[in-house]
């Protein structure tokens, strides 16, 4: 990978086991902020290993088509794929009818959001922030270029003037 991120690391066996402890974390930082119990929900190993999987294999498409590690992946593209495969798997499952909130459809888009934006971007991204973009790739046409794009706006958009 180059540019803005660096997940040299890919999506190794140590990658995957990395992203699956900060998808728990993540989990726990965005249910707490959509006033969701801890508890109402339930994330699946089986679905995370499977989504993980998938973005394996979607990376190493990505590479072969550019034919060399030099020329890399962007840290955008590779946060698209990522929280694209994250989004579309079944792995959050609300447990408990307690546990409804205004924004809890969303849970299972923002916590991918999230994940990749601290994970790949190295950024930080409030929650509510990711809200539209998370509500884009729960209910509309987000694939995983559109969301490379969204995030090179997002890192664009951070930078200071001038830079």
């Amino acid at each position: 990978m180059n540019d803005q991120g660096d997940v040299s690391f890919a999506l190794s066996d140590r990658a995957k086991e990395a992203i699956t402890r900060k998808y728990y974390l993540t989990a726990g930082k965005v249910a707490e902020t959509f006033g969701v119990d801890l508890r109402a929900i339930r994330i699946s190993g089986s679905e995370l290993a499977r989504a993980l999987a998938e973005a394996e294999f979607d990376y190493k498409a990505m590479m072969r088509r550019r034919q060399s590690e030099a020329t890399g992946l962007s840290a955008s593209k590779f946060a698209g794929m990522l929280a694209f495969r994250l989004a579309r798997f079944k792995i959050v499952h609300i447990v408990s009818d307690h546990a409804e909130t205004k924004h809890c459809f969303l849970l299972q888009e923002a916590i991918a959001l999230v994940l990749v934006f601290n994970m790949a971007l190295k950024m930080n991204a409030p929650v509510k922030q990711v809200l539209e973009l998370a509500y884009q790739l729960a209910r509309r046409h987000a694939n995983q270029e559109t969301l490379a794009l969204c995030f090179d706006a997002f890192k664009l958009a951070s930078r200071p003037t001038g830079a």
